[in-house]
């Protein structure tokens, strides 16, 4: 666990669960949640105004775009599609979608159109290069669109235009997000509203359970300080 230049805590994901600490991610976000919003509208407008519909690698990310709450729950943010990856002052690179989400990760996904009708070793091979390239991004767009995590998948047409995640550790953390994000979802809206009482009750639990997630964080990170030689 350490603290980013952002003041962002960013924890190893490996060793600590995500699903324990996932509600207090949403917590310490949440100010920066409504500007994620703009930023989304504002993509989406620049995205329209760009694209173009006469080339498959674009329609595949329209489609991506438009129906991202579908196929990839809870990452409902467009943050960018195009941004610039600099690895030095001499190599430039250029990274595809990035989504974000309301607990401060995000995904970066890169498209890549196939001709189905033959299955080539350069397909394969693309498809390999397309992997490393997000795994390398992972790290860069961390840090470029300052995010508590960024996970990586590929999305290619000759999987049924399906996510696929470059390690099992960022689609279970994927997962987690979209089981945090379906329960909230599926939540009696019109209970909620409609029992001030029991909204109330909930808040104050809520609350609760924030404040002992955080005591129980609090030591253990206390304890692998003591125990730090």
């Amino acid at each position: 666990m350490y603290f980013s230049p952002n003041s962002f805590i960013t924890f190893n994901i490996i060793q600590y669960s995500l699903a324990s600490i996932l509600p207090i991610c949403k917590v310490w976000f949440q100010p920066y949640v409504e500007s994620l919003r703009r930023l989304d509208k504002e993509k989406r407008r620049e995205w329209n105004q760009n694209s173009n519909m006469n080339n498959q690698e674009d329609n595949m990310k329209n489609d991506l775009i438009n129906n991202i709450g579908q196929i990839l729950p809870g990452f409902n943010y467009l943050i960018d599609f195009n941004w610039d990856v600099y690895e030095n002052h001499r190599h430039h690179e250029v990274g595809d979608l990035v989504f974000g989400s309301d607990y401060g990760v995000i995904i970066v996904i890169e498209t890549k159109w196939f001709n189905t009708d033959t299955l080539s070793k350069a397909q394969v091979n693309a498809r390999k290069k397309a992997r490393n390239r997000v795994r390398k991004y992972r790290g860069y767009a961390q840090e470029k669109f300052i995010a508590v995590k960024a996970i990586g998948a590929v999305f290619t047409n000759d999987t049924g235009n399906s996510i696929q995640f470059v390690d099992d550790q960022d689609a279970g953390i994927a997962k987690i997000i979209e089981i945090h994000t379906q329960y909230l979802y599926n939540f009696d809206r019109e209970e909620w509203e409609e029992s001030p009482e029991k909204r109330g009750i909930l808040k104050t639990i809520l609350y609760y359970i924030v404040i002992v997630l955080l005591v129980i964080v609090a030591v253990i990170v206390g304890l692998a300080i003591l125990t730090v030689p």
